[in-house]
């Protein structure tokens, strides 16, 4: 190890210069301490004017103050240790394991949170979320670029969302407030995350889940609460026995009207086309009003808005805006609407979203003829396929218009088909459509119940 006299020398370029240079550095700093030293004594002894606290002073003060600058300029110096600079790739790979890090203690928090059902556990009893929750299987949300959100996971059924260990039914939340971190309820009150929620991934997922389903509130509109109660009372003003999906409908159009009023819609404020045979995307976005609908049904009638853009059923970005199709489809009524008669039956593929009894009113005023004819055709087809669920859709609606599908009465009968899938004719309580049992590779077996019932699906493997 070398002094800072050393150091000064080798800057000097050693020789004579260098130790020129280093001389006058350190008579320099000693010329500094006895300055500081002297004007300190002059400083004390203004104070305390005394010759035995003046000599004292000298003493203890400008001497070592005036040799300090000498010692330290010899003492040796550690030299400094050269960080080895790592290459790109390992900059990243350090910079990724520090997030690993970060999120893992993220998670571990977010796991520690108690599992329970904020606010809407008020409104339901311990059994009621129990039943629902356990029928339920979670996986992380897929962002709409592939990516998985793991700290938002939502229900096979689409029907619930674990938020930091929290479920929540998403028919019942219309909105998300980042700044306040903070969920809005349809009945007019909001729910309170946890505070970790406010970390930047966790936002950020939240945000992308509900950007996914369309639009969505960021703050609460007016009359949440007022729509809410008309809407639930028309369900015995209980919630937790009410169709969340239909009261989350009704409400969507209730804040609709109340946003929209009829004499702004009427007034030229809303277009059913942005451009020429180019349908206005509110329709795939949100829930639309009822003068909202009839601009739209007007345009369709009169073939300024393609039909086909009405039941592009894969546009609609959640299953409350499906219900804007199914409506505009309802008032062109028969023959008009038998182009979208694909869409109405692909409204059939799930009994728990709001879209399905609509569309089971809206194809049950097809002409007769036709609607069996298309159920059987679709009957066989839902049944080769295995397609458990959309062939549970084909029964209700034939329950619905008391007909008898003959393809399920012959495979009921013990008939084999291509699927290699029969029905079991010994499933005889009046309440039973029928039933098909499960293949080799146990893929689906399902129940039609009579209507007004919950359709029960069993799935091995």
């Amino acid at each position: 190890m070398s002094s800072r006299y050393d150091k000064i020398v080798k800057k000097g370029g050693g020789g004579f210069f260098g130790k020129f240079m280093a001389t006058v550095a350190f008579l320099g700093w000693s010329a500094l301490g006895f300055i500081a030293s002297f004007i300190v004594c002059m400083f004390i002894e203004s104070l305390l004017p005394s010759k035995h606290m003046s000599d004292l002073a000298v003493t203890l003060i400008m001497l070592p103050m005036s040799i300090a600058p000498m010692i330290w300029m010899m003492l040796p110096v550690k030299k400094p240790v050269k960080k080895e600079k790592l290459p790109a790739e390992a900059k990243a790979q350090a910079r990724r394991a520090k997030r690993r890090r970060i999120f893992a203690r993220i998670r571990k928090k977010a796991g520690e949170v108690t599992t329970r059902m904020p606010y809407f556990g008020s409104m339901f009893s311990r059994s009621q979320i129990l039943d629902s929750i356990k029928k339920e299987n979670f996986h992380p949300y897929t962002a709409p670029d592939g990516s998985k959100r793991g700290f938002v996971r939502v229900s096979e059924s689409d029907k619930w969302v674990m938020i930091l260990g929290r479920y929540i039914p998403v028919d019942l939340i219309y909105g998300y407030n980042k700044e306040e971190n903070v969920l809005y309820t349809i009945d007019g009150n909001s729910i309170q995350l946890p505070a970790l929620a406010r970390s930047y991934h966790i936002a950020a997922d939240i945000e992308s889940f509900f950007e996914e389903r369309g639009m969505y509130y960021k703050e609460a509109p007016a009359y949440t609460a007022r729509n809410f109660r008309s809407v639930i009372a028309k369900h015995g003003n209980d919630l937790s026995t009410a169709d969340w999906g239909r009261v989350r409908y009704q409400w969507e159009k209730n804040i609709a009207r109340s946003a929209h009023p009829d004499t702004v819609v009427k007034n030229g404020k809303f277009k059913a086309a942005i451009e020429k045979n180019q349908i206005n995307p509110e329709i795939y976005e949100r829930v639309l009003s009822d003068s909202e609908l009839h601009i739209m049904y007007n345009a369709a009638l009169c073939n300024n808005v393609p039909l086909e853009q009405i039941t592009d059923f894969a546009s609609y970005m959640n299953e409350f805006c499906v219900c804007n199709g199914v409506k505009v489809l309802e008032m062109l009524k028969y023959p008009k609407n038998s182009a979208g008669i694909d869409f109405l039956f692909e409204c059939l593929g799930d009994l728990d979203e709001a879209y399905f009894s609509l569309a089971v009113t809206v194809l049950s005023k097809f002409p007769r003829d036709i609607l069996t004819q298309e159920i059987e055709k679709r009957a066989r087809l839902y049944h080769e396929a295995e397609d458990a669920l959309r062939l549970a859709g084909i029964l209700f609606l034939a329950k619905e218009i008391k007909y008898d599908i003959k393809y399920v009465e012959a495979v009921k009968s013990g008939v084999e088909t291509t699927s290699g899938l029969s029905i079991d004719s010994n499933i005889a309580p009046s309440s039973i459509t029928g039933a098909i049992e499960t293949t080799e590779d146990g893929l689906a077996k399902f129940v039609a119940v009579s209507t007004g019932a919950p359709i029960a699906f069993e799935t091995e493997n």
